[in-house]
């Protein structure tokens, strides 16, 4: 849940030395935030080696752990982890090419290693390229969980992958559940390339604090003889997120349910002028702070859910989502001026029609009217897939338009983000979200869903608005199992709408596919097809009547032979 804070805790220690080198080429951080960071973008630590063998390894070094520890928590906390780290990383890798592109060819340039541990909730990310290494150590055991990077050939060592080295990087990456009492340890080649594997239990065991481990571990290194700079961290988990479901619900049972209001009413300096919709799951008010000369829409939760801890964490979600993912063509989400009395949320009121009306009051529209609409859906949508959140629930009655034909995406109301399932404490609702006329089958089925489910649901309103009527001649709703598909057939737009070219149908029922596979990889190729015919689908648009539907055809002909063969026995 996005407001209630992550239940995390851990102790870590580090330290850095030179060793026998005159400079020292690793860096190091570690950051752990609290509050809502803390929850959406967990704990990072960080090491890295800068390549001794190239020109600016020590400027490399720094500038990795300096970027990563800032950039990551940059990123929107819709990203899940790894879009996050990859999205920086890769900026990151780019930079350090280009500034050793300007080196002289015999020097290396910009390179380091890369070993990144972030744990958020109850699970542990690693990132890793390189020879520097991540250790858990758990029940007494020691386990390597990254794998070097590195060649032999002959005496010499070298890696074969680093970042700075290309202009792309192969980052190896996994996640393990986190338990109360690890302890991961990043270090470089001058701690494990010489600390004999036996000693580390002995040492974790012996020490009574972090930082007392780190120092015996670099110490002991030094010993056994490195010869290279040494850089240990130690983080120890002692507490693992996993909120209680009445923890939960406590926290957000902090403001009351408003009563249903009426016009007139007063709620925290906003005057309500009139309901605007009512269903058994949420009321919507046109209201006004007078104060501001504004007006608004509140939105408030139904009473029926008083006691039902996953509506109120849904309810309280969609506010999040809004104020995280914005774009002129969804709706704005507006901070209250006085602090709430009551559970709600204010969000910008727009003048129009539903879409929904549009499709009544509107018969044979033109296929770039509805090309229009189309582009300005998807451009909202594509904000919210770049921030990782699936609307799943797009239908007519979710889309406005003003007097000009400008679009607004009005609900947040069954958004999922992807990264939501990185945390332990979010609570499953149970139920299939989102209208099943406009559903894709695998949401309606409760089965693993993305971001396509949206681009199934944007063809079912085209179709709609193009031919009055609901593809699958409305039976999607009836689906209760995977094997009630085979019932349904898709009925071409062209055969109800002989104005809708074949080229755009066939986008139209590529994008409505069962199969998410065989859908368009994203919302913005199937707007390239509803934009400008796809040769494949134009030259289906050339066949004749008999190619393209044979056994239609044929049967017409057998019911006209038939008719005529009655006609002639009559005479």
């Amino acid at each position: 849940m996005p407001y209630s804070h992550s239940k995390l805790k851990v102790s870590c220690a580090q330290r850095s030395s030179t060793g026998i080198k005159p400079i020292n080429e690793d860096s190091m951080g570690i950051r752990v935030p609290e509050g809502i960071t803390l929850t959406h973008k967990g704990v990072v630590a960080v090491v890295a080696d800068g390549v001794s063998t190239a020109e600016a390894g020590q400027e490399a070094s720094q500038a990795c752990v300096q970027n990563l520890l800032y950039d990551y928590y940059c990123t929107p906390d819709t990203w899940t982890v790894p879009q996050s780290v990859l999205a920086v990383v890769n900026a990151l890798n780019r930079w350090l090419y280009s500034q050793g592109s300007h080196l002289p060819d015999n020097e290396k340039g910009f390179v380091t290693t890369l070993s990144l541990l972030i744990v958020k909730s109850s699970t542990a990310h690693l990132f890793h390229v390189g020879d520097s290494r991540i250790y858990r150590y758990r029940d007494g055991q020691l386990e390597q969980l990254t794998k070097d990077h590195a060649k032999q050939v002959g005496n010499t060592s070298y890696l074969a992958r680093a970042l700075g080295l290309d202009t792309k990087v192969q980052m190896d990456y996994r996640k393990e559940t986190v338990e109360a009492g690890d302890q991961y340890l990043l270090t470089t080649d001058g701690i494990h390339d010489f600390l004999p594997d036996t000693e580390w239990a002995a040492i974790i065991d012996k020490e009574a604090s972090l930082e007392g481990i780190a120092n015996q571990l670099l110490d002991r290194a030094m010993v056994y003889g490195s010869n290279d700079n040494l850089t240990v961290q130690v983080l120890s988990v002692d507490q693992v997120d996993g909120n209680k479901l009445h923890e939960t619900y406590d926290h957000l049972q902090k403001l009351p349910f408003p009563p249903l209001l009426e016009s007139g009413q007063v709620v925290d300096g906003l005057t309500v002028i009139k309901p605007l919709y009512e269903s058994m799951r949420s009321q919507l008010y046109l209201v006004e702070d007078k104060d501001a000369n504004q007006k608004m829409v509140m939105k408030t939760p139904s009473t029926n859910f008083e006691d039902d801890p996953a509506y109120i964490e849904r309810f309280i979600s969609e506010a999040w989502i809004g104020k995280k993912v914005r774009h002129s063509k969804l709706v704005r989400i507006i901070s209250p001026s006085k602090s709430p009395t009551f559970l709600y949320y204010l969000m910008q009121y727009v003048e129009g029609i539903t879409l929904e009306k549009w499709i009544k009051q509107t018969t044979n529209p033109s296929i770039a009217s509805v090309v229009r609409v189309a582009r300005q859906i998807v451009s909202g949508l594509r904000s919210m897939h770049r921030h990782q959140v699936i609307h799943q629930d797009l239908k007519p009655s979710n889309i406005m338009l003003d007097e000009h034909g400008q679009v607004t995406i009005i609900d947040f109301g069954s958004c999922f983000m992807l990264s939501s399932k990185e945390l332990s404490q979010t609570i499953d609702e149970g139920v299939a979200l989102g209208t099943a006329s406009y559903s894709a089958p695998e949401c309606h089925l409760g089965l693993d869903f993305d971001m396509r489910c949206d681009q199934f649901s944007l063809a079912v309103i085209l179709f709609e608005m193009l031919t009055g009527k609901l593809p699958f001649k409305g039976k999607l709703e009836t689906i209760r199992k995977v094997s009630d598909l085979k019932k349904l057939n898709y009925q071409s737009a062209t055969e109800l709408n002989p104005y809708v070219p074949d080229w755009f149908d066939c986008a139209l029922q590529k994008a409505m596919s069962f199969d998410p596979a065989a859908r368009y990889p994203d919302i913005d190729s199937f707007l390239q097809d509803l934009e400008k015919p796809n040769d494949q689908y134009h030259k289906r648009a050339t066949l004749t009547l008999v190619e393209r539907y044979p056994l239609r055809t044929w049967q017409t002909i057998a019911v006209v032979e038939f008719i005529v063969i009655l006609c002639l026995l009559a005479f």
